[in-house]
Formats: C-alpha cells, structure tokens, sequence
C-alpha cells in the first residue's frame, strides 16, 4: 500500500510541477526498488530459472542471443536475477530519461504518464523492456534523417532483435519520411493490403513469424491462438485512432502557425510521430491473431508522450490544448492499466515477496 501511494504521489507532483530533477531521480529510484522486490510477478520465475541456467555455463538462444550476453555478463559479475533486473531496468530508465531531455525540456508530465501506462508492463516483461529502450534511445538517429541516422537506427534494432525479436517490427519506421510525404497514398494501400491479409491469413502469419516469439508461432501454426477480446480490440483501436488524431493535429498545428521558431529536429519528430502512428495500424491486425501483439504499442505511448510535451513547448491554447491532450492520455492509460494489468497491480502494490 505505501508503494501504491507513492506511485500514486509521483503521479500527481509530476502533473503540477514543470521540471524537477529530484522528482525525475525519485521516479527512478522508486521504479528500480519497485522491480527489485517484486518477486512474486509474472515471468519472474521462468527468467530466474533462465538467468541462472546461463550462469551454470550452459548456451540458451530461446530467449535471444543478445539476452543470453546481458544474462552471462550478469553472472559474470556474481548478481542475483533480482539484482541484475533492478540494474537492467535503472540503466534502461536512464537512457529514456537521456532520450526525453533530448527532445523536450518539459519532461515531468511525461514521466507521470509513464507511470500510469505502460510502466508496470515493462517493470515485467524486462526483456522487451530492453528492446523497447533501444528503439526509443535510436529515434533520435532516425529523425535526424540523415544516411548516418538511417545505419544507427537500422543497426541498433537489429540489436533489440537480438534481445527480444518482437523488435524487428520496428523496421517499419524507417519508411517515416515516405509515409509524411504520401499519407493518403500509404492509408490507402496500408487498408488494401490488411484486407488481403485477413482474408489471407497465412500471408501475414508469414509475416508475423519473422519476429513473433517461437511460442506465438506455435500458436499461429496449431490454431490455438490467444484471441483478443472485442473490448480489447476496440479500446487500442480507440487508442490508435487517438494517437493518430492527436499526432495530425499537433503536426497541422506547429505547421499553421507562423510564429514558431521550431528546430529541425523537433520539426522531423512531429512528422516522424504522424508516420508511425498511421503504420502502428498494422499492430491491430496482428493482435487479432494473438493479444500479446499488442505489446508492440508500448513505446508509441512513451513516444507520443514526448510529442505532446514539443507541442506544450510551443502552443498553449488552442481548439484542443496540451492539458486535453494530457488527460485524454492520462485516461485512456489508466483504463489500459486497469484493463490489462489488474495482476501486476495486485502482485506488484498488495503482495510482496
């Protein structure tokens, strides 16, 4: 109960104060103790089994070459999984920390709707977590969209793969500057070709093998599939078309007003969130095959979170303002917390150890 008040305080403070390092640190330091004592989560025992398994000397690519490394350099080093994970999660907050302040000077409300959704799935799934933190840390790179950002961005998910393949879906936004200059076009062809696909099943199964876990694919492959639910699908379906919404207004916006001295990177990033927000639509089709697809969400929320803090930096009034757009995200992430984390909440604020 003190850990949910808190979180719960943190929240709070970071919606009411603008830029507070102790706060951002307390954040932190609150996640990592979080992780460290939450033993009793989901997947914390089969990883344990896994860490400790590699740390006897034996070879286990199930889990990603690059998962293995991180799992041998930890043993290596004499850590319990528990220390390991704190130390995985407080170096992975670190760099989304360092990928925030690169695009935004406002980061606290950012922090307290990360808090909300998706934080408690990633203090969970640690190993898409580190994928997740490579992605975000490379969208600096890509943006930049330069040759030199394209070969970071494109090696550095490449890397994710390595950890967690559900990675390699990210691939996909390399092709953001051709979406921004043909999005009519692209919506056009994307709903064509979903179409096909679900009547054509097998053409995206195709697809999805290629960085689905081994246990997905077995799903697919035997037709004992974890179907969403209707509500699932229509709430980040609701989700997606949200970010979309939101993303071409905040673009339209910065790019109506003549005022704003707006830097190139900043510029690039609006555009960037437009692009992938509209292709993110490829994620619901997937999710129809198994709802654990709708993990490949996570770091658009963090992403799109940022996009509203470049937005808050130059427009503060407006149709629709940064504090709407704040609490309609603030509510759709509470509703994702409470619909798809109900467990976690309990195991992780009512059960420890």
């Amino acid at each position: 109960m003190i850990l949910l008040i808190s979180f719960t305080l943190l929240v709070f403070l970071g919606f009411l104060i603008k830029n507070s390092k102790v706060l951002n640190w307390l954040e932190i330091v609150l996640l990592t103790i979080t992780v460290g004592i939450g033993t009793n989560v989901a997947d914390f025992s089969a990883y344990n089994r896994v860490y400790q398994f590699i740390g006897n000397g034996n070879y286990y690519p199930n889990t990603g070459n690059g998962w293995w490394l991180l799992c041998k350099l930890g043993n290596m080093f004499e850590l319990s999984y528990e220390q390991f994970k704190m130390l995985i999660l407080f170096v992975g907050l670190l760099i989304i920390r360092s990928t925030i302040k690169y695009f935004t000077n406002n980061p606290n409300y950012i922090w307290s709707l990360y808090l909300i959704y998706p934080v408690i799935t990633d203090l969970i799934q640690i190993r898409f977590f580190v994928g997740l933190v490579i992605t975000i840390w490379a969208v600096r790179y890509l943006v930049s969209n330069t040759p030199r950002g394209y070969i970071i961005y494109f090696i550095s998910i490449l890397v994710a793969g390595q950890v967690h393949n559900s990675a390699y879906f990210y691939l996909i936004f390399i092709f953001w500057k051709f979406v921004t200059k043909n999005i009519q076009k692209v919506v056009i062809g994307l709903v064509l070709f979903l179409g096909i696909c679900l009547v054509e099943k097998n053409i995206l199964i195709n697809i999805i093998s290629s960085f689905g876990t081994g246990q997905e694919n077995e799903f697919y492959l035997n037709n004992t599939l974890y179907q969403p639910t209707a509500t699932q699908m229509v709430f980040f379906t609701l989700v997606n078309t949200t970010f979309i919404l939101v993303s071409k207004y905040i673009r339209d916006s910065i790019y109506a007003s003549n005022q704003i001295e707006i830097s190139k990177a900043e510029r690039n990033y609006v555009d960037f969130m437009l692009a992938i927000n509209i292709m993110a639509i490829v994620i619901l089709v997937m999710a129809v095959f198994s709802f654990t697809f709708f993990r490949l969400q996570k770091p658009l929320w963090l992403l799109n979170y940022t996009n509203v803090a470049i937005f808050s930096t130059y427009i503060k009034k407006g149709p629709v303002s940064p504090g709407i757009i704040i609490a309609v995200y603030a509510f759709l992430g509470a509703i994702a917390l409470i619909g798809t984390e109900s467990q976690a909440l309990n195991d992780f604020f009512f059960v420890l150890r």
